[in-house]
């Protein structure tokens, strides 16, 4: 069947018209009770000059019409750039042949168009208006005089054709025009809480009003904040590394950001020793940045110093706000780039504040490339301990640093030299991650020697390069988290394969040495100063730990498993690891994650026992040399305390009570509601020891 043309109903929806011939309806139109018109197709050419029929005086008619509207055209033409003359104008001035000029509501000589909105006929008087004419006062009159009741009789002729909406018709016009000729000038300067409705996007707004600031408002007086701060940088700056002493003063502070003031006093006030007094200031300063910050996002506040403000509340937030480490790190992202602190030089703003007029710009120029370095280095850090991709991929501002120069240079600060070596650590441990994840996927047979090679050579390599640059107590963390990172990443391929049976006997060997050096070594760690325990530490201790008794479950369950002996030495190792957790000497910040995790994680020990050993031991032997060899550690004199108990046979304080195990011991299940989403490992309830998930790693890049 040959092409049938549409009918014009079905041509303007650009539907399918379905019919047999033109001659039919079709059966939308038929349906729908319309007519069903059609135009006859027309194949072949265009229609020109020759195929048109010409009229009597031998002119084809669609070139007549056009000559016709051209003329219209043509008459009705004015020059643009001829100067519009008003109302009043037209009305005095003479025509050319002496009478006077028509009355006409406007230039043009149409009366207006159907629907036309009110604002476009103020617009135009307002046009007409002379250039240089002011707003008129109560007793003044224009040069020439304007008739109101005339020109609003001239449109309220045509109020039916205009727009039916009442905001928008005849008193719309009335009301604006006593906007233009009244006698009252209205005040048209911007409100207050506007300002950042006009400000460019670049620019800072700031959180300065009076009650947001502590000592304003009196929640602390201005000599316990100069003390907070002494003991801010003493201890507490030597972990966050963002700010520089010879900038950020305290009238700095309060003169820029009441939130990197607040911030900065809360973290120093949970170094204080533990006291009631001590206790009430960090539950006063806790309230006040929850409030702070609520305000800053309803306002969309943003700055740098609000960038720095968070990620120095990151470094030591309280337990029940961890779920807000990710969004913090992300609004400091965004608040950055808004104000286009990713650009290689200053921003403007830097250099016309009077707030930065006695900073140097050297000194501007390293605070914001340290502040770069900072959030790289806590983006890769909370995304390695949630599981997730980092956020910032690719940072310029770092990239293009020699970090082995940057922390040498005149103005460096003395901690410079760490945020360089943990912003390359952070590198070198993504680059690891992506490839063991394409060699995990290229490879069909994986062995773990040497994917153990090329983990330890990755860290070795940054060992040499940055480790001897660092100071005694850096060194000491960095040791640590050197540590925890190379057992997350040795268990990379086999933290999902622990209870299929697919690690070899070395494997099991080589991480479970891994996990107990790093849980024997966290003991003394923990006990140390409290600026070291952090909450990302913490959980990556839990992480650790639970890895560990994982494989020790795994391990007895196969053949050729640890005896008893050496499983209750294992043991012994993470029981007192929990008990060290629960006994943390800090605000309850952080001691509660601590807390949490030790009690956890001495029940998890227990279950493990009772499965591994069968029924109570009473007279445990004495555990072997390889066991003690196996950890590199001495065999504890008589007097020792850790391991004394499981030495002179007794049953072991840190086991909780071997032999006295009860149903509640054996129940084992994490319960972490209360302290939200702390970690993804530490969400659910489990039943079985076997079913504990781990903390996934980020997945390839």
């Amino acid at each position: 069947m040959g092409a049938v043309t549409a009918c014009l109903a079905c041509r303007s929806l650009k539907s399918k018209c379905l019919r047999a011939n033109v001659d039919e309806t079709c059966r939308r139109c038929s349906r729908l009770g319309v007519a069903c018109e059609s135009i006859p197709r027309r194949l072949g050419r265009k229609l020109g000059s020759k195929n048109v029929p010409k009229d009597g005086d031998g002119k084809d008619k669609r070139s007549r019409s056009h000559d016709d509207r051209s003329s219209s055209e043509a008459s009705s033409y004015r020059p643009r750039k001829e100067r519009r003359l008003s109302h009043w104008q037209r009305e005095e001035s003479p025509a050319e042949d002496g009478s006077p000029a028509p009355e006409s509501p406007k230039s043009d000589d149409r009366p207006p168009s159907p629907f036309s909105n009110m604002l476009n006929i103020l617009s135009r008087v307002a046009n007409d208006m002379p250039r240089d004419s002011k707003p008129l006062g109560a007793g003044e009159s224009p040069s020439l005089p304007f008739d109101r009741e005339r020109f609003l009789d001239l449109y309220r002729q045509a109020s039916g054709t205009l727009d039916p909406d009442p905001f928008m018709g005849m008193a719309v016009l009335e009301q604006g025009l006593d906007q233009l000729f009244g006698g009252q000038e209205q005040d048209t300067d911007i409100e207050q809480g506007e300002e950042g409705i006009y400000a460019r996007i670049d620019q800072p707004r700031r959180d300065l009003e009076p009650h947001l600031d502590p000592v304003t408002n009196g929640l602390i007086t201005e000599r316990e904040a100069r003390d907070l701060l002494s003991v801010y940088w003493s201890r507490c700056h030597p972990i966050t590394r963002i700010l520089d002493p010879e900038i950020h003063t305290m009238d700095y502070m309060r003169a820029t950001s009441c939130g990197l003031f607040t911030s900065v006093l809360q973290v120093a006030a949970q170094c204080l020793p533990v006291s009631q007094h001590s206790a009430g200031i960090v539950a006063k300063l806790d309230n006040h940045i929850d409030t702070l910050y609520q305000i800053m996002s309803r306002k969309g506040m943003q700055s740098l110093e609000l960038c720095q403000s968070m990620l120095i509340h990151n470094a030591y937030i309280r337990a029940n706000k961890q779920h807000q480490t990710w969004p913090n790190v992300s609004m400091s992202i965004g608040m950055a780039l808004e104000t286009r602190l990713e650009i290689n030089t200053l921003p403007a703003y830097m250099l016309d504040d009077p707030i930065y007029a006695h900073i140097s710009p050297e000194r501007k120029r390293r605070n914001i490339q340290r502040f770069w370095l900072v959030l790289t280095d806590s983006d890769r850090k909370t995304s390695f301990i949630r599981g997730r991709r980092p956020l910032l991929r690719d940072n310029v501002i770092p990239s293009m640093l020699n970090l082995e120069k940057w922390y040498q240079e005149a103005d460096a600060l003395p901690c410079d030299v760490v945020s360089c070596s943990s912003y390359a650590f952070q590198n070198s441990v993504a680059t690891l991650q992506r490839n063991i994840q394409r060699t995990m996927v290229s490879q069909s047979a994986f062995t773990f020697e040497m994917h153990m090679k090329r983990v330890d050579d990755t860290l070795n390599e940054w060992r040499k390069t940055w480790y001897n640059r660092l100071s005694r107590d850096d060194q000491m963390r960095a040791e640590h988290d050197l540590r925890a990172t190379r057992f997350a990443l040795l268990m990379t391929p086999y933290e999902h394969r622990l209870n299929t049976g697919e690690m070899k006997e070395i494997e099991h060997d080589e991480c479970l040495v891994a996990g107990l050096d790093l849980c024997k070594d966290a003991i003394p760690f923990l006990g140390g100063a409290v600026q070291n325990i952090t909450p990302g530490r913490l959980y990556l201790i839990g992480y650790v730990s639970l890895c560990t008794l994982r494989i020790m479950d795994a391990t007895s369950k196969n053949e050729g498993g640890h005896t008893p002996d050496i499983s209750v030495f294992h043991l012994s190792i993470l029981s007192a690891l929990s008990s060290r957790l629960r006994e943390i000497k800090a605000h309850p910040n952080i001691a509660v994650i601590g807390s949490v995790l030790g009690r956890r994680l001495l029940c998890a020990c227990r279950k493990v026992a009772a499965s591994t050993l069968g029924v109570a031991m009473d007279m445990p032997t004495p555990i072997p040399e390889d066991a003690l060899n196996l950890l590199g550690q001495d065999m504890p004199g008589p007097g020792a305390t850790d391991l004394s108990g499981i030495v002179r046979g007794d049953v072991p304080e840190s086991l909780g009570g071997i032999g006295s195990l009860g149903p509640l011991d054996l129940a084992f299940s994490f319960d972490f509601t209360h302290l939200g989403d702390i970690n993804p490992f530490l969400e659910n309830d489990f039943n079985d020891f076997s079913s504990i998930p781990f903390v996934p790693l980020p997945p390839a890049y």
